[in-house]
């Protein structure tokens, strides 16, 4: 659009108007959309609400301050970039808990923010057909956002936690399904009888052991302590390949000798009990006794063949 612009003339200056484009910002505004691809248009809303409510399937609202704003639902597709600002879900009533928030679309809450911080304080419920993504792509180098409680219910709806963090937990009843691959989940998994609900996990770091009560980690992955607390779910490693040492000089005795003295992968000592067990045949007489080494814990896989001599024992007579 075009400028029309006033001014006075000074005798101390001679005015020169250079043509060009130039942005506006307006001083209240706490909110833009920007349009996608195809419409990279951007639009500044003094409120999160009048923004949410304008979105296109594709447009990303990004915050510029942060905001304390009651409960919407958000019923586009669309990106929401906390951009290292806060919104304060408003609880329905005065002193009450935040509010929660609902989608019935596909959401994703980045923060591009560098080193940005941003959360929704507040809960989340997904439905009807609805789907979160929180944290990921490329804005997992940037910022970490936060969520709080996320719940998910009914066929088709879906959370997906690549990054960031949920703050109470994630549920799931009546179909839903929640997959988590990175990201920290404070509070606890649950999951309803219905056949449908489900939750995988597959990354991440959590308060609580997702593999307890209910194990809800993925095959392939395994719940290990994390640092300094915490558990980390981290893909199970093969012992393929493994080097086996092997006890020497041993001698009947009349009872089963274990002949796997040590065995380790890519130089790392593995601890027998914790991480692989040994399952022996023919290790009592004097003889070829035979080992099998099965992986355990954060580690999968079975090297079999291993072989090993029991000496006779001398007998004087």
């Amino acid at each position: 659009d075009a400028l029309t612009a006033t001014y006075t003339e000074n005798a101390n200056y001679t005015v020169t108007v250079v043509p060009g484009d130039f942005e506006i910002t307006p001083a209240a505004a706490t909110v833009i959309t920007v349009g996608d691809n195809d419409e990279p248009v951007t639009t500044y809303y003094g409120t999160l609400a009048e923004a949410l409510a304008a979105a296109k399937d594709g447009d990303t609202v990004q915050l510029l301050a942060d905001v304390d704003e009651p409960a919407v639902a958000i019923e586009n597709d669309i990106t929401l970039d906390l951009n290292g600002h806060d919104w304060t879900v408003a609880p329905a009533e005065a002193g009450g808990t935040p509010g929660e928030v609902g989608i019935v679309a596909g959401v994703a809450v980045v923060d591009t923010a560098t080193g940005g911080k941003g959360s929704i304080v507040g809960d989340i419920a997904v439905s009807d057909g609805g789907s979160l993504t929180l944290g990921g792509g490329a804005a997992a180098a940037a910022g970490s956002p936060s969520v709080g409680r996320v719940s998910v219910t009914g066929e088709g709806s879906t959370v997906s936690v690549e990054g960031g963090t949920v703050g109470g937990g994630v549920s799931v009843a009546e179909g839903g399904t929640g997959t988590i691959s990175g990201g920290t989940v404070n509070g606890t998994l649950a999951k309803d009888g219905d056949e449908g609900s489900s939750i995988s996990v597959s990354g991440g770091h959590f308060e609580n052991d997702p593999s307890k009560p209910t194990d809800f980690v993925a095959d392939g992955y395994v719940a290990v302590p994390g640092d300094p607390d915490g558990y980390d779910v981290i893909a199970r490693q093969s012992i393929e390949g493994a080097v086996i040492t092997i006890a020497e000089n041993l001698t009947y005795t009349g009872l089963g000798q274990a002949g796997v003295t040590g065995v380790a992968v890519n130089g790392t000592n593995l601890v027998e009990g914790t991480d692989y067990v040994v399952v022996y045949a023919d290790n009592v007489n004097a003889g070829e006794a035979a080992a099998t080494v099965v992986g355990t814990n954060r580690w999968t896989g079975t090297i079999a063949g291993t072989t090993f001599a029991i000496a006779k024992a001398k007998l004087t007579v």
